[in-house]
């Protein structure tokens, strides 16, 4: 087997998924792994017997076709107590994305490192995995992802706070003269059909408050106006039904809203299977409805500077995901503010996978070729018994003499539980616990046993 340093990235958004790879002896940046020509996924999943399928295919079979193995709107549709047929076998729904996700890390193992590193079943323990969440994701919804990862014994893991690389990129392009104006980031993006702010710490990037959620605010009200254009111009189809075609013309709309076009010439396939022209210009589309919206969103935004001692002036406005658009520029743009508004484009995007790869490789070495130090503890005891979680794991605590405990965790190990009122010796790593925006030492067990007399 040869020696190589990689790891895998995974980016998730509340609608949308991207796995991407590093290897050393490969190009310096993150590589998209596209293995059906797509690179940001609809986060969708569809389940066939052992077999998963992420992406397009499976939004149109959940969302079109209606096959009840076929899941879209994850974050919404997975938390319910229901279960899915995996291996002939019913696993509780929560998992789906567990599943889906590993199938996908193994076909990057097979299919990009060609067995270099092994299968995923033995590299589980020491894979390098990376998880990027888009700003609208809280802490419970990334959770819901990361926590049957940590279940599963992955415990080379780190997931990155989307916010604290987007901002440093964000300030970089900014003249110095120009960011000593700025003392606080209004972080926006979009959840569902609702606005989320974040406000930021513009030297520090840490948040100030919580994020504030505007009800009702983060759709572009153009949608239905452009879907009804559309439909307008289906001259060869729209005398049939619109309702069997209401998903697809949204869909369209959204697509070009969200792109930077004036003007679109394109074809749709219809739920008929039958493809039809349709053109779009974006100079037919109304934005007086960003008017009535800027008043309440920027008198709530006002309200939350207030309370943080801060004033539009002294703000910079960035558009993240689904509200980097000329619609929310426009919405924003009646506020006086320190300096035009950033929408995150591409570009931002790259330079932020960039900055990601370079704190990676200078803060921790990743993938077959480095091996993080073990460390000996001998003749330890216990001060209670350790807890099993996950049917298969158990965490405890280490004393460290007059200096307390540091909490440990052991992955699969669940089967050699150490008893809490003998001595052992114990082999550990020694890392970081992240929750709840907050890091502290974690051991993990790599063995114990009882001191050799």
């Amino acid at each position: 087997m040869i020696n190589v340093n990689y790891c895998i990235l995974v980016t998730i958004t509340a609608d949308a998924i991207a796995f991407r790879y590093n290897r050393s002896d490969g190009d310096n940046r993150f590589v998209d792994y596209a293995p059906n020509g797509e690179v940001n996924m609809p986060f969708a999943i569809l389940c066939t017997g052992n077999k998963f399928v992420i992406g397009r295919s499976a939004y149109e079979a959940a969302c079109h076709n209606h096959n009840p193995n076929a899941y879209a709107n994850i974050f919404s549709t997975c938390t319910a107590s229901r279960t899915f047929k995996f291996a002939d076998r019913d696993e509780p729904l929560g998992k789906l994305p567990y599943y889906a996700i590993r199938c996908y890390i193994e076909q990057i193992l097979s299919n990009i490192f060609y067995n270099q590193t092994g299968t995923l079943e033995s590299n589980v323990a020491r894979l390098p995995l990376m998880f990027l969440f888009g700003p609208e994701l809280d802490t419970n919804k990334q959770r819901f992802i990361l926590s049957p990862f940590e279940e599963g014994g992955f415990q080379n893991m780190r997931d990155y706070n989307y916010a604290r690389l987007l901002l440093p990129v964000v300030a970089s392009q900014t003249p110095p003269s120009d960011r000593k104006r700025v003392s606080g980031v209004v972080l926006v993006s979009v959840d569902g059909d609702d606005l989320l702010v974040q406000l930021y710490d513009a030297v520090r990037h840490e948040p100030l408050g919580n994020v504030v959620r505007i009800d009702g605010q983060g759709r572009d009200p153009r949608i239905g106006e452009a879907a009804n254009h559309i439909w307008n111009c289906l001259y060869n189809y729209n005398y049939k039904k619109r309702e069997l075609e209401e998903h697809i013309l949204r869909e369209a709309a959204e697509r070009f809203l969200s792109s930077t076009a004036q003007e679109v010439n394109d074809v749709l396939r219809m739920s008929d299977g039958t493809m039809q022209d349709y053109m779009l210009r974006r100079t037919e589309l109304d934005m007086s409805a960003a008017s009535t919206a800027s008043r309440m969103v920027l008198y709530q935004l006002g309200n939350e500077l207030a309370r943080h001692g801060l004033s539009a002036q002294q703000c910079r406005v960035v558009l993240a995901g689904r509200a980097a658009t000329d619609y929310f520029e426009n919405l924003f743009a009646q506020g006086r503010w320190a300096l035009p508004i950033t929408k995150v484009t591409a570009r931002e995007k790259q330079m932020l996978l960039d900055r990601l790869l370079g704190d990676v490789k200078v803060l921790h070495p990743f993938g077959e070729g480095n091996r993080e130090p073990i460390f000996a503890l001998k003749s330890v005891k216990l001060h209670k018994a350790p807890e099993v979680f996950g049917g298969v794991n158990f965490r405890f605590q280490i004393p460290l003499g007059d200096n307390g405990w540091i909490n440990a965790v052991a992955w699969r190990m669940a089967g050699r539980v150490p008893p809490a009122d003998k001595a052992i010796d114990i082999a550990v790593k020694l890392g970081w616990n992240r929750w709840n925006r907050r890091k502290t030492p974690q051991a993990t067990l790599v063995d114990w046993r009882f001191p050799e007399a």
